[in-house]
Formats: structure tokens, C-alpha cells, sequence
């Protein structure tokens, strides 16, 4: 993951014709602030889940790479690698859609050494794949505001349940 890191500021360093945009994002599920995790069930209140992203951006093409954390439900995501293809749709209102892949880990606060059926602290499932789409205002050339949905496939826990994940967050992103 540093190596990654290490890669796309080379990149943005090296790059002496101003081509790239370095991107810094931060988003929050406005439904999970708003509402929990658990609505309707005993004891849910409100929770903070929150998105941060680093990535590049140039042309028509955008690179990250974001970190996700849903602490209420002890809930996180790594995406590795998010490609997706940018199109201006109106003046400063820029479309995305995109593919990712990511891990999903889950930690059990409740875990037992003793205990056959629960004794993983952490569980950390397979490469998982989605899809995605943002809708962003550039408020100016180093600020965009803008809604992010995505798709991807749910952690080995929950799949019996679920197949999929759906998120929606509210991001504000910084451009250098």
C-alpha cells in the first residue's frame, strides 16, 4: 500500500508539464449519520461512516486508491484500485463511472481463542470487484463537491444474506 502511495506522487512529481491532478477526498454516508446502521432495530443510533481517497487524476481518467470505515459495525474496506473515465456533462459538472477492486475486514470485539465457531479477531475476505458513479461540481479548480454511489461485492460474512454492497456518500475533493 506505501509502495502505491510512493508511485502516484512519483508519478505527479516527475510529470513536469502539469498533466495530472493530485486528488484528496473525503466522504460520509449521509444515511448512516442520519439514520444507523440497523434502522429499526433496538439500540441503533447514528453512526459515522466515512470514506478518504487518494488518487490522480488527468484528461479524461481518474485513479485511487480509498480507505472506508464503518466502526459501528466494525466494518472496513481497502480499495486498491479504482479506474474510472471522466465526462464533462455541463459547465464545472463532471460525470464518472468506474470499476474497482478492493478487501473487505471485518474485526470481532467478541472473538474467543476457545470458542470453535468464533475465534477470529479479524477476518479478512478475497479480492472483491464493484462498479461505481459520481456526479461532482467543481466549485472551483481546487474543490469539488459530489455524490458517489457504488456496487461491489459483500464480505464472506454476510453473503448468504446479501450478494452485493451499496454505498452512497456525500465527498468533498481537494485538488493539488
Amino acid at each position: 500500500m506505501k509502495n502505491l502511495i510512493l508511485i502516484l506522487f512519483s508519478i505527479t512529481a516527475l510529470n513536469a508539464q502539469d498533466n495530472f491532478d493530485v486528488i484528496i477526498n473525503i466522504g460520509l454516508d449521509p444515511k448512516m449519520i442520519t439514520q444507523g446502521a440497523h434502522k429499526g432495530r433496538e439500540g441503533n443510533k447514528p453512526s459515522l461512516d466515512f470514506e478518504v481517497g487518494l488518487g490522480i487524476e488527468w484528461e479524461n481518467t481518474r485513479l485511487l486508491m480509498k480507505y472506508k470505515n464503518h466502526q459501528a459495525i466494525n466494518f472496513s474496506k481497502w480499495t486498491y484500485f479504482a479506474f474510472d473515465y471522466r465526462k464533462e456533462l455541463l459547465r464545472n459538472v463532471y460525470g464518472f463511472a468506474g470499476l474497482e477492486m478492493g478487501q473487505i475486514s471485518r474485526r470481532h470485539p467478541d472473538a474467543h481463542g476457545s470458542k470453535p465457531d468464533n475465534y477470529r479477531e479479524v477476518t479478512i475476505n478475497p479480492i472483491i470487484f464493484g462498479a461505481n458513479l459520481e456526479m461532482q461540481y467543481k466549485i472551483s479548480r481546487a474543490i469539488g463537491l459530489s455524490l458517489h454511489f457504488a456496487i461491489y461485492q459483500s464480505e464472506d460474512e454476510v453473503r448468504e444474506f446479501k450478494k452485493y454492497r451499496k454505498d452512497v456518500n456525500a465527498k468533498i475533493s481537494f485538488y493539488l
